[in-house]
């Protein structure tokens, strides 16, 4: 074909509107960077798209919701996408769920470059180059149900016949195989913030995930991905990491002889290793202590291991006067309470037994409300940390309920109590 071989580079879920959080305190030092961190990253899938060479700029949904990120959202926005159009570079948007045609500001139009589908319905453009087709897009906005047709984009496809590289932009869910049994060359997807590949042969499903994850479960690189089309009309995908800051998960299990300063040592050996392999990028480590050791029991909780984490602050959570190392700054200490508390604790009389039983009650009953925003101040009750303290979902049910669970059941043990707390398994 006579547009191949081409690149162009598939981004989504910027998310504007939204600084880091999920953090109960960020450091002065680093409050910038929290705000600041969404639109360095945007920024750098644009960079991305210069850099590469690319001839279009595909973002599959969830890019700004205009409103809440207000006018230097936008005027971000329009200054990257007039960065793409001095070098004929075009823009082909499907919305998400924050970012419909309608919250987009009528005073401020997009330019010409910028090409969107229509909410709720199928649209098509074809992209050509001095008149030379590169590919068939075929796209539409995220509607109400959350999910996109399929055999809808399908029949769109096919009705331009196959002498195209044909392309699906979209943002939601499908059942993998719709999507498997379509003639599209390469599924744009939008709507998850990690990426994702659904299946890369014979075509590919993708997600590229946000440009910089928001939240502490958000771990590792995030970016965009640069897809090369060669002349075969065979692509290949390569992700460009565009995050600022990087959360990090991890887990390090404690020998059995291990004394509070070999714990130091290791966990100083392991944040080197980070820091080291981070690429420049700027990291937020959550650290979580597993094992047999008798040294867990000896920590007992989280305020025994804080001198442990203002040592790792102060190491590696500052800029150096004579290094340009990235930061790597912890953000917690804590302990694996995945392991079930003794069975016998469960049959006991005593306010221990009461307590855990309670807690096993509401680990069994997944709808029944925790309660926990009654312990709210009034002015946060209708906000959005009252509506998930009222009803926490998932995993995070799961771990208020076992730290709970741990921490409830070490206070009403008693110093008489020779029954140590399990630490991990």
């Amino acid at each position: 074909m006579s547009g191949w071989p081409f690149r162009f580079v598939h981004a989504s879920d910027f998310h504007l509107e939204l600084p880091l959080f999920g953090v109960a305190h960020v450091p002065p030092h680093l409050r910038d960077k929290f705000i600041e961190a969404p639109y360095r990253a945007a920024e750098r899938v644009f960079d991305t798209v210069l850099a590469e060479g690319a001839r279009f700029l595909i973002l599959s949904g969830d890019v700004i919701n205009a409103p809440l990120a207000g006018a230097r959202g936008v005027l971000f926005l329009l200054q990257q996408f007039e960065r793409l159009a001095e070098r004929d570079v075009a823009v082909y948007w499907a919305a998400g769920r924050v970012d419909p045609a309608s919250r987009w500001p009528a005073a401020m139009p997009l330019p010409p470059n910028v090409h969107t589908f229509p909410t709720g319905q199928v649209g098509h453009f074809v992209h050509a180059v001095d008149e030379e087709i590169s590919a068939l897009l075929v796209g539409s906005g995220r509607g109400r149900s959350g999910r996109f047709d399929a055999a809808a984009l399908a029949e769109v496809e096919s009705a331009h016949g196959r002498e195209h590289y044909s392309i699906a932009v979209v943002h939601g869910a499908e059942e993998t195989a719709a999507l498997q049994n379509s003639a599209f060359n390469y599924w744009a997807l939008g709507g998850e913030h990690d990426r994702q590949t659904l299946f890369n042969s014979p075509a590919i499903a993708h997600y590229p995930g946000s440009p910089q994850g928001r939240e502490p479960a958000e771990v590792g690189t995030h970016g965009c991905t640069v897809i090369e089309v060669d002349s075969r009309g065979v692509a290949r995908t390569n992700s460009i990491a565009t995050d600022v800051l990087r959360w990090q998960a991890e887990r390090v299990v404690v020998g059995e002889d291990w004394t509070e300063e070999t714990l130091l040592k290791r966990l100083i050996n392991r944040a080197e290793h980070l820091r080291d392999g981070s690429g420049g990028v700027d990291q937020l480590v959550a650290w979580t202590l597993a094992g047999d050791s008798p040294l867990l029991h000896d920590l007992g909780d989280t305020r025994a291991t804080r001198p442990l984490v203002e040592r790792l602050r102060q190491q590696f959570g500052y800029d150096s006067d004579d290094a340009k190392e990235p930061l790597l700054w912890s953000l917690s200490l804590d302990f694996d309470t995945s392991q079930s508390l003794p069975l016998g604790w469960y049959d006991e009389e005593t306010l221990r037994g009461e307590f855990v039983r309670q807690v096993q009650e509401l680990e069994q009953a997944p709808r029944e409300p925790l309660g926990l925003e009654a312990f709210l101040p009034a002015d946060y009750v209708d906000t959005s940390l009252g509506a998930e303290m009222a009803t926490p979902s998932g995993s995070s049910r799961g771990q208020v309920l076992q730290r709970a669970s741990r921490l409830g059941a070490e206070l009403l043990s008693g110093d008489g109590d020779s029954t140590p707390l399990p630490t991990t398994p």
